[in-house]
């Protein structure tokens, strides 16, 4: 074999050889980038997913409060409800007993006419029995004087079965 086809041949397997480094070495580059690009994909998916984990919480959390703030707001408008039929309620018994007041009122003021009445005719009646019982205490001394004086002739009375005294 000639030295240039020896040397041919060399530079075909240190081709083949460079080439099967070059291919080998692209291969491993590849390998490499497609390693970081999984590696950053699986990296942004996983934050994607915690993302998506946050906002599903955040979104159960959001519901809950929303039904806990709808019962608050049911049981708000249920005291509401009660508390106007009682300030209602409240409004009618003011009237009921306005009105009791008026009526009862309008009792005392007769009732203090009669007391006023009876107290002036009580005035009268006590003025006229203390009038009567002076009256009645001189008619007793007078009373008294006469029957001493009976007395004294019933005892000279000679007709003593006759004497009524």
């Amino acid at each position: 074999m000639p030295v240039k086809e020896t040397i041919d041949v060399i530079q075909q397997s240190s081709q083949f050889g460079y080439n099967i480094f070059t291919i080998i070495f692209s291969i491993l580059i590849a390998a490499a980038g497609a390693a970081l690009w999984i590696r950053r994909k699986l990296s942004k998916d996983s934050l994607e997913i915690r993302k998506d984990s946050a906002e599903v919480d955040l979104i159960q959390y959001l519901e809950n409060e929303r039904d806990i703030l709808k019962k608050d707001k049911e049981h708000l408008f249920e005291r509401l409800i009660q508390t106007d039929n009682e300030k209602n309620e409240a409004v009618n018994k003011v009237g009921q007993l306005s009105v009791e007041v008026k009526h009862l009122s309008a009792h005392v003021s007769q009732l203090e006419t009669i007391v006023n009445t009876l107290s002036h005719d009580l005035k009268i009646a006590t003025d006229t029995i203390h009038e009567l019982a002076i009256e009645n205490a001189n008619l007793n001394a007078k009373l008294g004087t006469v029957n001493e004086i009976f007395s004294m002739k019933c005892d000279n009375c000679m007709y003593k079965k006759e004497c009524d005294i």
